[in-house]
């Protein structure tokens, strides 16, 4: 792969586009996005929103000069799939990749041009890019730098028993947890609670099931109280901020 700088590049499941001798003439801004609602009729019209947005159509085009042929398989192997966008227009944030295609849209043989149109479709939210563990205390206050409610992700090492997580005084019970009861902790020591994706799963990423109710944790922009009782080693918490 070439080194190459560009004024504007974009990065793809961490891969930057600079390493595949892209060029970028711009890019453009990355459209809000667009909630729901629900509308209706009583005396006059009225409208809800809803807790739901939709998807964002982006695209980025660019071009690509070959110095040998016009062989573009590394590139194309580069585009072909991937979960998370970064644009260095937006340097904090990521988004979250639902689909992408990429077509060709024109080109040169006599001096190895191809140009490119690389089109996304997009989670609604722009996550951020800091979201490093954050280890708490039962009584802590958490915060949510974002500009939505988040559904993060927390780390429960050797839990035992039952438990009960408390956010803003929403509970959140977990019956009948187990560890292994070694001094040294293990995978199977760790249980994660991953309200992005709904689950409950141990260290060595086997689903938990039937052990937990109540609604997942959520947290609120701003400042969130956790605590918790029943036995845990300690406790880590990622926010998963996003913003719209």
């Amino acid at each position: 792969m070439a080194n190459y700088t560009s004024d504007y590049s974009f990065t793809i499941d961490g891969v930057s586009s600079n390493n595949f001798g892209i060029f970028v003439s711009t890019l453009q801004p990355v459209p809000h996005a667009q909630q729901r609602y629900t509308t209706g009729y009583t005396r006059e019209p009225f409208g809800v929103p809803d807790d739901v947005f939709e998807p964002i159509d982006y695209s980025i085009d660019f071009y690509k000069f070959f110095p040998k042929d016009m062989d573009d398989s590394a590139l194309r192997a580069f585009l072909i799939n991937g979960q998370t966008l970064q644009l260095s227009t937006y340097p904090d944030v990521c988004f979250k990749i639902l689909t992408m295609n990429v077509t060709e849209t024109s080109g040169t043989a006599d001096n190895r041009r191809i140009n490119y149109h690389l089109s996304f479709t997009l989670k609604p939210f722009r996550y951020g890019l800091d979201n490093e563990w954050i280890s708490v205390e039962s009584g802590d206050a958490v915060e949510n730098v974002g500009t939505w409610y988040s559904e993060p992700i927390i780390e429960l090492t050797k839990p035992n028993g039952d438990i009960t997580i408390t956010i803003n005084n929403t509970d959140y019970e977990l019956k009948d947890l187990q560890n292994s009861g070694l001094q040294e902790t293990s995978p199977l020591d760790i249980t994660y609670i991953d309200s992005s994706r709904h689950i409950l799963y141990l260290g060595t990423n086997a689903l938990i099931v039937g052990h937990d109710n109540g609604r997942l944790p959520q947290l609120d922009v701003g400042e969130n109280e956790i605590s918790w009782t029943g036995t845990v080693e300690s406790v880590r918490i990622r926010t998963n901020w996003r913003k719209i």
